[in-house]
């Protein structure tokens, strides 16, 4: 039975001309097709089949998670003196503020007994009376009291730099003269800190003051004047802080009575309550003002009236007053007294707003 099915397949494959695979047709024919094989590609003689080589498979390392960086923090600068902490900064009542920053003040200034008023044509200018060179109000004067309300924007650029502009508007009430009100003149300036460290600084300011007022009002002094001055600021501890002040008044025009007035002053301030967002801080200043040349006009509150005089003279005024903070914003009240016989005004009050932004 076996021979009978080796010799039909033999003679199947003669027939159809079928070659298959040695290894293949021979376990075929033998097994009478009932074997399962599988079957290959034939190959060209001569050829060899590539040997497909895989890939080694590398391990990867895995990526680690970018750790996000930490938000930046303030410097010790920023913390202590200008950043978000909007009572790291204890700012003074009448001394200027050596710190420079972004900031609005409304101040508003109550002077009383102003008896020589264009000494040194530092608050007006030389009387009117002298004659048409003379640009100050036309009577000789007794007293005068003032008002005068001053918006003042300051913009820092840096941590060490500002720019200022002070508008001011005055009322007189002269004892001789008629009353009078109008813009004085403006003042303008910056600031750049030489030294500043987290609770210390040292900073030169320049101010320009521009002949806006009517000087025949006695709302101005009618010439350029020029004050460059050193500002100081140092906080001693977490409570107390010590303000200074140094710097010359520089008249560029003017008349005969024009002279150099130097100022300077030193305050102290301790706050006796504070918590995060609220401080109460009493101040105590002394300011003082040098007339080192130019002339005054007695008036008429001499005897005899009428008398030119040089304008030398030291006067030093003592200042009170207290601080209130909260946040951002900040309100003094205080009152100033002559301690000397020469004087500016006798009393001077003042109330002042800020708001730093």
């Amino acid at each position: 039975m076996r021979l009978q099915r080796f010799l039909m397949g033999l003679a199947a494959a003669a027939t159809l001309n079928f070659a298959l695979p040695a290894d293949v047709s021979a376990e075929w024919l033998f097994h009478g097709g009932r074997r399962p094989f599988q079957w290959l590609e034939p190959s060209t003689p001569g050829t060899t089949t590539p040997e497909v080589k895989s890939e080694p498979v590398t391990p990867t390392t895995p990526v680690p998670e970018a750790t996000p960086e930490p938000p930046m923090s303030a410097s010790p600068l920023v913390s202590a003196a200008l950043g978000d902490d909007f009572l790291a900064v204890t700012q003074p009542g009448y001394l200027d503020l050596a710190i420079p920053m972004s900031q609005i003040r409304l101040r508003y200034d109550a002077g009383y007994n102003f008896n020589r008023p264009d000494r040194a044509e530092f608050f007006y200018g030389k009387c009117g009376c002298f004659g048409f060179r003379a640009p100050g109000p036309l009577l000789p004067e007794r007293s005068v009291d003032y008002q005068e309300a001053t918006a003042i924007l300051e913009i820092a650029a840096s941590q060490r730099f500002s720019v200022f502009i002070e508008t001011p508007y005055r009322f007189i009430n002269p004892d001789i003269n008629a009353n009078s009100s109008g813009f004085g003149d403006i003042r303008v300036g910056g600031k750049a800190a030489l030294i500043a460290n987290p609770g210390q600084f040292l900073t030169f300011q320049f101010r320009a003051y521009i002949p806006t007022g009517d000087a025949r009002r006695g709302l101005g002094t009618d010439h350029v004047s020029l004050e460059p001055s050193l500002l100081y600021y140092q906080k001693l501890g977490e409570r107390a802080v010590v303000f200074g002040q140094i710097g010359d008044w520089i008249p560029v025009s003017g008349t005969d009575f024009a002279g150099n007035v130097l100022d300077y002053g030193v305050g102290f301030a301790y706050a006796v309550y504070q918590s995060d967002r609220v401080r109460v801080t009493p101040l105590a200043e002394l300011l003082g003002w040098s007339v080192l040349n130019g002339k005054e006009f007695t008036g008429v509150s001499t005897i005899p009236p009428g008398q030119v005089r040089d304008a030398n003279a030291t006067i030093v005024n003592a200042k009170f007053g207290v601080r209130l903070d909260a946040g951002r914003q900040s309100v003094y009240a205080g009152y100033g007294r002559a301690i000397t016989g020469e004087t500016w005004y006798q009393d001077i009050w003042r109330i002042e707003y800020r708001l730093r932004f």
